[in-house]
């Protein structure tokens, strides 16, 4: 939620942004902080304790922890400092796999869920330390008293690092200043009262406007019903693209049925054939060449004609078709068009039907 934050809006934060936590709702404040989420409600920027980022162009929001002390028992990184990287996703504490059983055996909690304060020591500004403080009520679990830390096991470059999750920012409230690179840290209000904001509108006569927070459940039942309409939008779109699929298909349909009646005649087939092959179709170029080269005989004409593939004679009872090739010879339409199926020549005199020029053009 984007507030207007009065008196903590300062000119020099307004690249800065707040993170509140608490423990069914939160706030996102931009340009500065809301007091209203601090324990002392102070609108000064002098109620946090500021911590350099370290080393910001590798793109977190990361501080330099010196230890994690618990009562007398102090753990470190080795020979070198611990990162600390905080992330608004994590909801425990995470801490590198070979730290994680020492600082669960220190910490020690135990029923009725009470145990030591967990201290991360920070580097802060002019290396002077920072000190977080977590009750065992703030880390710790109220099912089975277990705290809230989880054993990581990183790469190389991050072996080093610790998670600073839910239980730091529901603790503390966190302000992020992109201008000078640094993070603040105050104690937050323990109570997350309905969040009220200065309308623009309103503001002259201090008019306040109620804004209503989700809670959790109510977020996560919003979610879900957003997910639905997803899906729900999704479906419709999947049926309207089959539908027109389908359409196209019915159509395509339509369309080869009116060819094959337009195309039932012998001439209209040949044609249908040939313009075939002049699209690009596979399979159909020779036996539209083979066809380019038969020549269809007047019915008229055919009185005694003998077909030497099938050896019968022309027969005026009949109705029967017949066509001569390029060569001159006349057959049966029927028996020299599966010939040419097998074979581009003359049956008598052998001719090459598709080699040389043809002797003239007939109309289809």
């Amino acid at each position: 939620s984007n507030t207007s934050l009065g008196a903590g809006n300062d000119s020099q934060l307004a690249f800065a942004f707040a993170l509140y936590f608490g423990q069914d709702a939160g706030e996102l404040a931009l340009g500065g902080f809301n007091p209203a989420r601090l324990a002392t409600k102070s609108s000064s920027v002098s109620a946090f304790s500021w911590v350099p980022v370290l080393r910001p162009e590798e793109g977190f929001w990361q501080v330099s922890i010196r230890m994690i002390r618990v009562g007398n028992t102090s753990l470190t990184c080795g020979g070198s400092s611990c990162r600390g990287i905080i992330d608004s996703f994590a909801s425990s504490i995470g801490v590198p796999d070979f730290m994680a059983p020492k600082l669960e055996a220190a910490l020690g909690i135990s029923p009725p869920c009470s145990g030591p304060d967990m201290e991360l020591v920070l580097e802060g500004r002019d290396s002077q330390p920072v000190l977080l403080t977590l009750r065992s009520n703030e880390y710790g679990t109220d099912i089975d008293c277990r705290p809230l830390l989880k054993a990581t096991n990183l790469p190389r470059e991050f072996e080093n690092v610790i998670i600073l999750g839910h239980p730091v920012l529901q603790r503390y409230y966190a302000m992020f200043d992109w201008a000078s690179n640094a993070v603040g840290f105050g104690d937050a209000a323990s109570a997350y009262g309905p969040m009220t904001v200065n309308n623009a509108e309103t503001s002259s006569s201090n008019e306040k406007v109620e804004v209503e927070i989700l809670t959790e459940v109510e977020a996560q039942v919003l979610e879900e019903e957003a997910i639905k309409e997803e899906v729900r939008y999704a479906s419709e779109v999947e049926a309207k693209r089959l539908a027109e699929f389908l359409r196209q298909v019915m159509i395509f349909q339509a369309l080869m049925v009116v060819l094959i009646m337009a195309f039932r005649t012998n001439s209209g087939w040949r044609l249908l054939v040939v313009r075939l092959a002049r699209l690009g179709f596979p399979g159909f170029s020779k036996v539209a060449s083979s066809l380019l080269a038969v020549i269809p005989v007047d019915p008229g004409s055919a009185e005694g004609l003998e077909c030497s593939i099938c050896l019968e004679v022309h027969e005026a009872a009949t109705r029967c078709s017949w066509s001569r090739l390029r060569c001159g010879h006349t057959f049966h339409e029927h028996c020299i068009a599966r010939w040419l199926e097998r074979e581009a020549r003359c049956p008598l005199c052998r001719r090459d039907l598709l080699a040389g020029e043809p002797v003239k053009k007939w109309p289809l």
